[in-house]
């Protein structure tokens, strides 16, 4: 099965990161929600493209230092989301 995400804009307000940061947040999230995608795979309505709401990150650690973890669980909340459409 091909799934293809597409994520219109990704706003993390008040998070500033130098533009190699940037990449690697991008570069993992990316990494991240395939994995998880290709593991878990996706629920009948999302392989319909239904779109969600905003999506909550109420429990990603934002760090500066380490983007790839903020990537990560980035991703994971992005899948939480879109899990429960």
């Amino acid at each position: 099965m091909n799934i293809n995400l597409h994520i219109k804009e990704l706003v993390l307000n008040g998070v500033n990161m130098a533009p190699n940061q940037q990449l690697a947040l991008e570069n993992a999230i990316t990494q991240e929600l395939t994995q998880i995608l290709s593991a878990q795979g996706i629920s009948p309505n999302q392989a319909q493209g239904a779109s969600s709401a905003p999506i909550s990150t109420n429990n990603v650690e934002f760090n500066n230092t380490d983007p790839k973890q903020t990537g990560r669980q980035l991703a994971q909340a992005i899948y939480k989301g879109i899990s429960h459409v």
